[in-house]
Protein backbone atom coordinates (compact mmCIF):
# COMPACT_ATOMS: atom_id res chain seq x y z
CA UNK A 1 0.00 0.00 0.00
CA UNK A 2 1.51 3.34 -1.04
CA UNK A 3 1.60 6.59 0.94
CA UNK A 4 -1.34 8.16 -0.90
CA UNK A 5 -3.62 5.16 -0.41
CA UNK A 6 -2.61 4.91 3.25
CA UNK A 7 -3.46 8.57 3.76
CA UNK A 8 -6.75 8.33 1.86
CA UNK A 9 -7.85 5.40 4.00
CA UNK A 10 -6.87 7.20 7.20
CA UNK A 11 -8.74 10.38 6.22
CA UNK A 12 -11.88 8.45 5.33
CA UNK A 13 -11.82 6.41 8.53
CA UNK A 14 -11.25 9.52 10.65
CA UNK A 15 -14.19 11.32 9.02
CA UNK A 16 -16.56 8.38 9.42
CA UNK A 17 -15.40 7.87 12.99
CA UNK A 18 -16.26 11.50 13.75
CA UNK A 19 -19.46 11.55 11.65
CA UNK A 20 -20.68 7.92 11.43
CA UNK A 21 -23.84 8.75 9.47
CA UNK A 22 -22.78 12.14 8.13
CA UNK A 23 -21.70 11.18 4.61
CA UNK A 24 -21.97 8.72 1.77
CA UNK A 25 -18.61 8.06 0.16
CA UNK A 26 -19.04 7.90 -3.62
CA UNK A 27 -16.98 7.95 -6.82
CA UNK A 28 -14.04 6.12 -8.32
CA UNK A 29 -12.07 6.00 -5.08
CA UNK A 30 -14.69 3.61 -3.66
CA UNK A 31 -13.97 1.24 -6.53
CA UNK A 32 -10.22 1.52 -6.01
CA UNK A 33 -10.06 1.22 -2.22
CA UNK A 34 -12.96 -1.18 -1.57
CA UNK A 35 -13.46 -3.07 -4.84
CA UNK A 36 -9.80 -3.38 -5.96
CA UNK A 37 -10.23 -1.45 -9.20
CA UNK A 38 -6.82 -0.92 -10.80
CA UNK A 39 -7.71 2.66 -11.73
CA UNK A 40 -6.30 5.20 -9.30
CA UNK A 41 -8.64 7.97 -8.21
CA UNK A 42 -7.26 11.00 -6.40
CA UNK A 43 -10.60 12.45 -5.30
CA UNK A 44 -12.36 11.34 -2.13
CA UNK A 45 -15.97 12.35 -2.86
CA UNK A 46 -18.17 12.59 0.23
CA UNK A 47 -21.84 13.46 -0.19
CA UNK A 48 -23.35 14.90 2.98
CA UNK A 49 -26.55 13.16 4.07
CA UNK A 50 -27.90 16.34 5.62
CA UNK A 51 -25.99 19.54 6.36
CA UNK A 52 -22.24 19.51 5.74
CA UNK A 53 -20.36 20.03 9.04
CA UNK A 54 -18.47 23.33 9.44
CA UNK A 55 -15.32 23.61 7.33
CA UNK A 56 -13.14 24.23 10.37
CA UNK A 57 -14.26 20.97 12.00
CA UNK A 58 -13.65 18.96 8.84
CA UNK A 59 -10.19 20.43 8.39
CA UNK A 60 -9.29 19.52 11.96
CA UNK A 61 -10.35 15.89 11.44
CA UNK A 62 -8.44 15.61 8.14
CA UNK A 63 -5.35 17.28 9.66
CA UNK A 64 -5.39 14.89 12.62
CA UNK A 65 -5.57 11.85 10.32
CA UNK A 66 -2.67 13.15 8.21
CA UNK A 67 -0.58 13.80 11.33
CA UNK A 68 -1.12 10.17 12.35
CA UNK A 69 -0.02 8.95 8.90
CA UNK A 70 3.02 11.25 8.99
CA UNK A 71 4.04 9.82 12.35
CA UNK A 72 3.75 6.23 11.09
CA UNK A 73 5.29 6.66 7.64
CA UNK A 74 7.64 9.58 8.21
CA UNK A 75 6.08 11.62 5.40
CA UNK A 76 5.01 15.27 5.26
CA UNK A 77 1.33 15.39 4.31
CA UNK A 78 -0.74 18.45 5.12
CA UNK A 79 -4.15 19.84 4.27
CA UNK A 80 -4.25 23.11 2.39
CA UNK A 81 -6.91 25.12 4.20
CA UNK A 82 -7.09 28.24 2.05
CA UNK A 83 -10.87 27.66 1.78
CA UNK A 84 -11.32 27.47 5.54
CA UNK A 85 -12.54 31.07 5.87
CA UNK A 86 -16.11 30.86 4.68
CA UNK A 87 -16.67 28.53 1.70
CA UNK A 88 -20.17 28.43 0.21
CA UNK A 89 -22.37 25.66 1.70
CA UNK A 90 -21.86 22.38 -0.08
CA UNK A 91 -18.76 23.59 -1.99
CA UNK A 92 -15.87 22.59 0.25
CA UNK A 93 -12.80 20.96 -1.32
CA UNK A 94 -9.68 20.23 0.72
CA UNK A 95 -6.41 19.65 -1.09
CA UNK A 96 -3.90 17.31 0.56
CA UNK A 97 -0.30 18.26 -0.18
CA UNK A 98 3.08 16.62 0.33
CA UNK A 99 5.45 19.53 0.40
CA UNK A 100 4.55 21.56 -2.67
CA UNK A 101 3.01 18.60 -4.53
CA UNK A 102 -0.78 17.97 -4.52
CA UNK A 103 -1.59 14.34 -3.69
CA UNK A 104 -5.38 14.05 -3.48
CA UNK A 105 -8.56 16.00 -2.90
CA UNK A 106 -11.21 15.56 -0.21
CA UNK A 107 -14.37 16.86 -1.85
CA UNK A 108 -17.45 17.61 0.23
CA UNK A 109 -19.29 19.29 -2.64
CA UNK A 110 -22.95 18.30 -2.63
CA UNK A 111 -23.71 16.24 -5.73
CA UNK A 112 -26.81 16.45 -7.89
CA UNK A 113 -26.90 12.74 -8.62
CA UNK A 114 -29.07 9.94 -7.26
CA UNK A 115 -27.14 8.33 -4.38
CA UNK A 116 -30.01 5.93 -3.68
CA UNK A 117 -29.45 2.71 -1.74
CA UNK A 118 -26.43 2.53 0.55
CA UNK A 119 -24.61 -0.13 2.50
CA UNK A 120 -22.05 -0.19 5.32
CA UNK A 121 -18.66 -1.79 4.74
CA UNK A 122 -15.56 -2.10 6.92
CA UNK A 123 -12.35 -0.39 5.84
CA UNK A 124 -8.86 -1.04 7.20
CA UNK A 125 -6.53 1.88 7.80
CA UNK A 126 -3.53 2.99 9.79
CA UNK A 127 -6.06 4.23 12.36
CA UNK A 128 -7.66 0.81 12.65
CA UNK A 129 -10.85 -0.56 11.05
CA UNK A 130 -13.85 1.67 10.54
CA UNK A 131 -17.35 1.28 9.11
CA UNK A 132 -17.93 3.50 6.07
CA UNK A 133 -21.17 4.25 4.22
CA UNK A 134 -21.11 3.73 0.45
CA UNK A 135 -23.68 3.16 -2.31
CA UNK A 136 -24.57 -0.43 -3.10
CA UNK A 137 -22.85 -1.92 -6.14
CA UNK A 138 -25.82 -1.11 -8.34
CA UNK A 139 -25.96 2.35 -6.79
CA UNK A 140 -22.34 2.95 -7.81
CA UNK A 141 -23.18 1.79 -11.32
CA UNK A 142 -26.15 4.15 -11.47
CA UNK A 143 -24.01 7.12 -10.41
CA UNK A 144 -21.40 6.28 -13.04
CA UNK A 145 -24.02 5.91 -15.75
CA UNK A 146 -25.46 9.28 -14.74
CA UNK A 147 -21.99 10.75 -15.25
CA UNK A 148 -21.73 9.16 -18.70
CA UNK A 149 -25.18 10.42 -19.72
CA UNK A 150 -25.40 13.81 -18.08
CA UNK A 151 -21.94 15.33 -17.84
CA UNK A 152 -21.13 17.88 -20.51
CA UNK A 153 -17.73 16.25 -21.09
CA UNK A 154 -17.49 12.48 -21.34
CA UNK A 155 -14.63 11.25 -19.18
CA UNK A 156 -12.78 8.09 -20.13
CA UNK A 157 -12.44 7.30 -16.41
CA UNK A 158 -16.24 7.12 -16.03
CA UNK A 159 -16.48 4.75 -18.98
CA UNK A 160 -13.75 2.58 -17.46
CA UNK A 161 -15.56 2.51 -14.10
CA UNK A 162 -18.84 1.44 -15.73
CA UNK A 163 -17.00 -1.30 -17.62
CA UNK A 164 -15.26 -2.39 -14.39
CA UNK A 165 -18.54 -2.74 -12.49
CA UNK A 166 -20.25 -4.60 -15.32
CA UNK A 167 -17.27 -6.94 -15.61
CA UNK A 168 -17.86 -7.81 -11.92
CA UNK A 169 -21.47 -8.73 -12.72
CA UNK A 170 -22.95 -5.59 -11.17
CA UNK A 171 -26.32 -4.74 -12.76
CA UNK A 172 -28.95 -2.04 -12.32
CA UNK A 173 -32.14 -2.96 -10.52
CA UNK A 174 -35.40 -2.42 -12.46
CA UNK A 175 -36.28 0.72 -10.49
CA UNK A 176 -32.81 2.15 -11.23
CA UNK A 177 -33.16 1.51 -14.96
CA UNK A 178 -36.58 3.15 -14.87
CA UNK A 179 -35.23 6.19 -13.03
CA UNK A 180 -32.33 6.56 -15.46
CA UNK A 181 -34.64 6.37 -18.45
CA UNK A 182 -37.10 8.88 -16.99
CA UNK A 183 -34.33 11.29 -15.99
CA UNK A 184 -32.82 11.15 -19.48
CA UNK A 185 -36.24 11.88 -20.99
CA UNK A 186 -36.78 14.76 -18.53
CA UNK A 187 -33.47 16.32 -19.56
CA UNK A 188 -34.20 15.84 -23.25
CA UNK A 189 -31.26 13.50 -23.79
CA UNK A 190 -31.64 11.13 -26.72
CA UNK A 191 -29.83 7.79 -27.00
CA UNK A 192 -28.33 8.94 -30.30
CA UNK A 193 -26.72 11.94 -28.56
CA UNK A 194 -25.02 9.73 -25.99
CA UNK A 195 -23.88 7.26 -28.64
CA UNK A 196 -22.30 10.08 -30.61
CA UNK A 197 -20.38 11.13 -27.50
CA UNK A 198 -19.22 7.56 -26.97
CA UNK A 199 -18.19 7.37 -30.63
CA UNK A 200 -15.90 10.34 -30.04
CA UNK A 201 -14.18 8.42 -27.23
CA UNK A 202 -11.65 6.64 -29.41
CA UNK A 203 -9.64 3.65 -28.17
CA UNK A 204 -6.56 5.86 -28.40
CA UNK A 205 -8.03 8.49 -26.08
CA UNK A 206 -9.32 5.81 -23.72
CA UNK A 207 -5.88 4.20 -23.51
CA UNK A 208 -4.09 7.52 -23.07
CA UNK A 209 -6.22 8.28 -20.02
CA UNK A 210 -5.88 4.74 -18.68
CA UNK A 211 -2.08 4.83 -18.94
CA UNK A 212 -2.04 7.69 -16.41
CA UNK A 213 -4.35 5.92 -13.97
CA UNK A 214 -3.35 2.26 -13.72
CA UNK A 215 -0.11 0.43 -12.85
CA UNK A 216 2.15 -0.48 -15.77
CA UNK A 217 1.50 -4.20 -15.36
CA UNK A 218 -2.25 -3.62 -15.67
CA UNK A 219 -1.89 -1.30 -18.63
CA UNK A 220 0.09 -3.93 -20.54
CA UNK A 221 -3.05 -6.09 -20.61
CA UNK A 222 -4.91 -3.41 -22.60
CA UNK A 223 -4.84 -2.71 -26.32
CA UNK A 224 -7.08 -0.95 -28.85
CA UNK A 225 -9.32 -3.99 -29.28
CA UNK A 226 -9.94 -4.33 -25.55
CA UNK A 227 -10.57 -0.60 -25.22
CA UNK A 228 -13.05 -0.74 -28.10
CA UNK A 229 -14.82 -3.66 -26.40
CA UNK A 230 -15.06 -1.76 -23.08
CA UNK A 231 -16.59 1.27 -24.81
CA UNK A 232 -19.03 -1.01 -26.67
CA UNK A 233 -20.09 -2.58 -23.36
CA UNK A 234 -20.97 0.84 -21.98
CA UNK A 235 -22.80 1.80 -25.18
CA UNK A 236 -24.99 -1.33 -24.90
CA UNK A 237 -25.75 -0.62 -21.25
CA UNK A 238 -26.71 2.99 -22.05
CA UNK A 239 -29.10 1.82 -24.77
CA UNK A 240 -30.83 -0.57 -22.39
CA UNK A 241 -30.95 1.93 -19.54
CA UNK A 242 -32.43 4.76 -21.57
CA UNK A 243 -35.04 2.66 -23.30
CA UNK A 244 -36.43 0.90 -20.27
CA UNK A 245 -40.15 1.73 -19.96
Amino acid sequence: MNVIETAERAVLCALFREYPQGFVWIGGSVLQLLYSSPRASFDLDLSAREQTPPAGELIQVVRWALDEVNAVLGCDLAVEDEQAGDPPPGLLRLKVMEGSEPRFLVDFTRIAGQVGDTTVLMMESALGPQAVVVPTGSGLLLLKLEAVLFRHYLKASDVFDVWFLVSRQVRLAPHQRRWLSEEAALRGIEPADVEQRLDRLTPERFLADLRKRVPAEEFHSWNAARARSAIATVRTLVRRGMRCP
